[in-house]
């Protein structure tokens, strides 16, 4: 089977590296002080419980799936936004709660999603 390299696939494949640096690039701008909405659809339910959380539990009240969340808590465990703990009852279980800082980023957030709420007058 003969090899065919032609320009539309040179281009394909200049556009797709430009995109994932663009994707890149903007996960960076995002991940040093604001949350995402998923993230704070993620991490909403830990300052209202005001209790920590399992990691099923956490995923059923963001309505994720749990490797999702285990995913997304990842990036904001090294962000210093949750801290994950043992179970005392239980040691493959993963007990999740907010750090000050989290829970700052989570109240500032909600504060300006309730001000755009009452802007549009809801």
């Amino acid at each position: 089977m003969p090899v065919v390299v032609d320009a539309e696939l040179d281009t394909f494949m200049a556009a797709f590296d430009e995109l994932r640096r663009a994707v890149r690039s903007a996960r960076a701008r995002t991940a040093d002080d604001r949350l995402t909405p998923s993230q704070y659809d993620l991490l909403l339910p830990l300052l209202d419980a005001g209790r920590s959380l399992g990691l099923r539990e956490l995923a059923e009240a963001a309505g994720v799936a749990p490797p999702t969340a285990t995913r997304m808590l990842d990036g904001l465990q090294r962000r210093g936004l949750v801290d994950r703990s043992r179970c005392a009852d239980d040691r493959r279980a993963v007990r999740l709660t907010l750090t000050s800082e989290g829970a700052a980023l989570v109240r500032e957030r909600r504060e300006q999603v309730l001000a755009a709420h009452q802007e549009l007058g809801h």
